[in-house]
């Protein structure tokens, strides 16, 4: 069987959405031929079982001795630095320790190709470090942007910076990969590579499994759930969301038996106070994190609508968990007009957008209300999404990297 390493910073069973797609790959490429070796962090531990899987100790795991006042010196002047606009500090210690271990498991293991994975820029790095030490060729994913559409904004010395990372990225690349085709088409232009694909996230059919049945809708009435915090990784603004709710409970349209709007995830006092300056208290609750099958049924039993909110400007945002609602069924209303999602929303005929002003969201709430939400599902599309179809486009280019 050929080899590939795997170079990923986010890893089962960290739990965030980072760790769905190398842990994908980990899990199905093997039925396409492929032998996968895992070069990762163990700043949450390990799998009960991991074969192949090789940890380096990391500076973000500040949890865990030792060092543990330098792991905290570091998480603070990481935190400071993003605040001024230069949003990276990279992991030092991983990046050696991966390094050299892969150089180690290199002399052991005849690896075929290297395949590295952002975010994090340190799991690039370290896939340059190896691909330049042992000659072997290099697939860099993108999973997010680094110039185009970053996650984090940046002074002009960062951005200067890091386009030449990324540049040097790219040309020793021997293919991009990237989930989203306004970024493909972004490196097609900026670098002239067309060597660039895009392989989108998906969903694990697993996951989807013997759900409940759904809960038939009642007419008049939106249980609208969205899962994850409404102001993570990137900068949003979800007062426009809690405006909307308040203009419409005001004029009387809605009340709480009318609609009820559920966040489940880890949430900030600022959304929180932003709920509570709207007075839409009554209309939003807020639910610990759960586990993912957990949320899936709940979702399943009780959700008649699913809420997807996006980012105002970033024309590349693709959240991976727009793949589970698709396959979920159930409506999406996507307050995300001029990002990919929405394309992908109409094109698999699941719901219907809008852009992020109050107005829009408050005429798009009514239309839900009122059962005009557009929703046709087309089934192939959506199963085109599924994760095991998804590696196995992988494989086919792993396969034509290493047998051209």
């Amino acid at each position: 069987m050929p080899r590939i390493l795997l170079v990923t910073y986010y890893f089962p069973p960290q739990s965030n959405g980072g760790v769905a797609r190398p842990f994908s790959l980990y899990t199905h490429l093997p039925s396409d031929g492929w032998e996968v070796y895992v070069l990762t962090t163990d700043s949450s531990g390990s799998l009960p079982q991991e074969p192949r899987v090789h940890r380096c100790p990391a500076l973000w795991n500040w949890k865990k001795k030792p060092n543990r006042l330098l792991k905290l010196l570091y998480r603070g002047a990481r935190n400071l630095l993003s605040r001024v606009g230069w949003p990276e500090l990279p992991d030092l210690l991983w990046q050696k320790q991966a390094a050299t271990a892969g150089a180690r498991l290199a002399e052991s293991v005849a690896f075929d190709l290297i395949y590295a994975t952002y975010p994090s820029s340190e799991a690039l790095r370290v896939g340059l470090v190896l691909h330049e030490r042992l000659s072997i060729p290099l697939i860099m994913e993108f999973r997010d942007g680094l110039v185009y559409d970053p996650l984090w904004r940046q002074v002009l010395a960062y951005e200067k910076r890091i386009r030449r990372f990324e540049r040097r990225c790219v040309e020793s690349a021997a293919c991009v990969i990237t989930i989203g085709e306004r970024l493909s088409e972004y490196f097609r232009r900026a670098y002239g590579r067309a060597h660039v694909l895009t392989i989108t996230n998906g969903y694990e059919e697993s996951d989807f499994s013997a759900l409940p049945a759904r809960r038939p809708p009642e007419p008049g009435k939106l249980r609208l759930f969205t899962f994850g915090s409404l102001s993570a990784s990137r900068s949003r603004d979800a007062s426009p969301l809690f405006a909307a709710l308040s203009a419409l409970a005001a004029s009387g349209r809605i009340d709480a038996d009318r609609l009820q709007v559920h966040l489940v995830g880890r949430h900030s006092r600022t959304e929180r106070d932003l709920v509570r300056r709207f007075g839409v208290e009554h209309l939003v609750s807020f639910h610990e994190p759960m586990p993912k099958r957990e949320g899936l049924e709940w979702l399943a039993r009780e959700a008649t609508h699913l809420l997807l909110y996006g980012v105002p400007g970033a024309s590349t945002v693709v959240s991976s968990k727009i793949f589970e609602y698709l396959r979920l069924g159930l409506p999406i209303i996507g307050v995300c007009e001029g990002n990919e999602a929405a394309d992908i929303i109409r094109r698999t005929g699941s719901g219907e957008v809008c852009g992020f002003s109050k107005e829009e969201i408050e005429g798009l709430l009514v239309t839900a209300l009122e059962g005009r939400i557009r929703f046709a599902p087309d089934e192939s599309a959506i199963k085109g999404f599924d994760r095991r179809l998804q590696a196995h486009k992988i494989a086919g280019i792993l396969h034509s990297v290493t047998q051209p």
